[in-house]
């Protein structure tokens, strides 16, 4: 067995323990090289921090270590750039020459960005390895080891991407100005900068407007004649439509649950976002299962009630319940006067709340309201275009 398939057979056999129980860092960012030669051919750069496996000291030259880094790669890098530990007093160059981003506002350590749409990271570096994620467009990932061949593998967040489609941070107006210059005849690379466009689009500011990038995918979808999408992204254009219309303050957001949002469990509405114990088992009768569980910084209890259709946080001994979820679909939540329940269609609850909730459409099933309540988001999930879950999600 060669070298590499030995190293990829070790790391994959022990998992991540295997760096964990035997890692040491590196302390400025350099090159690995494929012997122990600062001459030798390098292989790619890695990052201040990385963490790489010790295999051996160099027999041909002492200062050399033989390392296995995070992709799998058996390389050499100077003993003198190892340590155990990283120090806020270590000397090292803070520049480099790395493609890798250290600092650019968007992300607090060294990082690429997806260039592609819809990119499968694989669990380990094959294109025969299963689909553990997929990332799009514009999605910034953690990157300790970049390797200088555009085929090879690159370990971002666990998962494994090849290198060609990582780069600087996409822009959007050079998207635009691409995708403006095809060809209506040429569909297939339409599709492929248009693709790119519908997601990134989500990847802008909230301030940025959504709709030119949405109604240049819209035209793909339309010539592909692919309903389902059509559908996702006109709605999704009504959504920014009045967004742009009406913008509620904060302050007008707060009355509004004050005086027009509440909760129907069971059919009985409650008086705010949490009930006493007494109210619960009057509602909902006994849970069928109640799980002890670790003490939550953002929730008073610690006994979860499990129902066939939510699950409670419960403090017992002060009679206090709050919500974790519950189904839409012998429950409802009332915004603005407009009831959420299994029985709505998307785009009625488009229609009538779209200038309140917050949306991104790459997840396009998840509608939240963030600026009812100061230390909690509500969220409604939809599925098979009707809503059907309620989450509350306390803030710490």
């Amino acid at each position: 067995m060669s070298t590499k398939n030995l190293s990829i057979a070790i790391v994959f056999m022990l998992g991540m323990n295997f760096f964990i129980s035997a890692q040491s860092y590196i302390v400025s960012p350099t090159k690995l090289y494929e012997s122990a030669s600062l001459k030798a051919k390098p292989l790619g750069v890695l990052v201040r921090g990385a963490w790489v496996k010790e295999v051996e000291e160099s027999k041909i030259d002492g200062k050399f270590q033989k390392i296995i880094v995070d992709n799998t790669t058996v390389g050499f890098v100077l003993k003198s750039l190892l340590k155990k530990r990283l120090s806020i007093y270590d000397t090292y160059d803070e520049k480099g020459s790395s493609p890798v981003i250290e600092n650019d506002g968007h992300y607090g350590a060294a990082h690429m960005f997806i260039t592609v749409a819809s990119l499968r990271g694989r669990t380990k570096p094959s294109i025969k390895a299963k689909v553990g994620k997929v990332f799009t467009m514009g999605e910034v990932v953690r990157v300790n080891y970049y390797p200088f061949n555009p085929d090879e593998w690159v370990n971002v967040d666990n998962y494994f991407v090849q290198q060609k489609y990582l780069g600087k941070r996409p822009i959007l107006h050079e998207l635009y100005q691409q995708f403006d210059s095809i060809p209506i005849s040429d569909l297939k690379e339409r599709k492929k900068i248009g693709q790119r466009i519908g997601e990134f689009v989500w990847r802008t500011g909230i301030d940025t407007p959504k709709n030119p990038g949405l109604r240049r995918y819209l035209s793909v979808a339309k010539q592909l004649k692919d309903k389902q999408l059509i559908e996702k992204l006109v709605l999704e254009i009504e959504i920014e439509k009045a967004k742009t219309k009406k913008q509620f303050t904060y302050e007008e957001l707060q009355k509004i649950d004050k005086e027009k949002n509440y909760i129907l469990l069971n059919g009985v509405r409650l008086k705010g976002y949490e009930l006493s114990l007494a109210e619960l088992l009057s509602i909902k009768g006994k849970p069928i299962r109640k799980i002890k569980q670790e003490e939550d910084c953002c929730y008073s209890g610690n006994m979860r009630y499990i129902y066939n259709d939510g699950e409670f946080i419960v403090e017992e001994t002060k009679g206090v319940v709050e919500i974790d979820w519950f189904s839409l679909k012998t429950n409802s939540y009332v915004v603005n006067g407009f009831e959420i329940s299994s029985k709505v269609i998307r785009s009625e609850f488009v229609k009538n709340l779209a200038s309140i909730f917050y949306y991104n459409g790459l997840y396009p099933n998840s509608y939240d309201f963030v600026n009812f309540l100061d230390y909690a988001t509500i969220g409604i999930n939809f599925k098979k275009n009707k809503p059907n879950t309620f989450h509350f999600f306390i803030s710490p």
